[in-house]
């Protein structure tokens, strides 16, 4: 079938039904051999697999999967993330739950050019070690972000960590650079991690209702904002939004770029290397 993988089949039985043009996409260094046949008992081994139905539920992921484990190594601890490796070889969500939710979140949040460009740059790889830090560096290759999501989710026991996209740039605050502060990119838009914004602005930032509002101070302004709701307080006075501009990702929230200019009257200024807010 290709340098790496050989497949012996008996006459009666119909290749046809074994989809496994996805095979095409990876580089593989170990070989392969597949036996079809009524005759041996079924066998899955690392580089043999012997199968009598070809249309067994699950026989063309299996192949996929030693694929996988035979080309690619990950540290001890990442080893589980070589099923997001055979999600993205076969286009569907398989393995452990933490691996169908780490494809199903690169599949809705990537475009469809930046998923095809990220999958294509694992499907090429020379090397064979892979890491959950050079995942991370792959999808920046692909997207011109930055990203820690394989990073950040590497420990299969940990809760899970939804896929953010952030700006590498340099953010600046009133002529201050805000060192761990990024602009994160969600749907189109641009969004700020809304506490630390609103302490670099100078507020001191009181969490309220357990966590559902939180109250703004400085020496002039009191802002009093609600998560989930399309109104905010502010010195006193009770106003209404035409959209909620805040979204909520990992346990934190995060303001819309635009809202915060309109709502603290700051202006942003951006070129290649850097964000200004002043």
């Amino acid at each position: 079938m290709n340098n790496w993988l050989t497949i012996y089949y008996e006459k009666s039985m119909n290749l046809a039904d074994l989809k496994l043009n996805t095979l095409e996409k990876i580089k593989v260094n170990n070989k392969m051999v597949i036996i079809l046949t009524h005759d041996y008992p079924q066998t899955f081994s690392p580089s043999l697999l012997i199968e009598n139905n070809v249309k067994k539920k699950g026989f063309e992921e299996q192949i996929i999967k030693n694929a996988i484990n035979n080309h690619f190594i990950f540290p001890k601890e990442e080893e589980w993330m070589k099923d997001i490796i055979a999600s993205i070889v076969i286009d569907k969500a398989i393995g452990t739950k933490k691996a169908k939710f780490m494809y199903s979140e690169l599949r809705s949040k990537l475009s469809k050019e930046q998923f095809i460009s990220f999958s294509n740059s694992i499907f090429n790889m020379d090397q064979r070690k892979l890491t959950s830090n050079k995942l991370d560096q792959l999808i920046i290759k692909a997207t011109g972000l930055g990203t820690r999501f394989f990073s950040e989710n590497k420990h299969y026991s940990a809760p899970n960590k939804s896929f953010v996209l952030f700006d590498q740039r340099r953010i600046f605050v009133r002529g201050k650079e805000i060192k761990k502060l990024h602009v994160h990119r969600s749907n189109g838009k641009n969004f700020l991690p809304f506490n630390d914004i609103a302490k670099s602005l100078g507020y001191k930032v009181e969490l309220e209702n357990r966590n559902q509002s939180v109250r703004l101070i400085n020496k002039n302004n009191h802002f009093t904002f609600y998560f989930g709701e399309k109104i905010f307080d502010y010195n006193g006075e009770k106003y209404g939004l035409l959209s909620n501009p805040f979204i909520q990702v990992n346990g934190e929230y995060y303001i819309d770029m635009k809202w915060l200019q309109q709502l603290f009257h700051v202006k942003v200024d951006e070129n290649e290397k850097q964000i200004s807010i002043r």
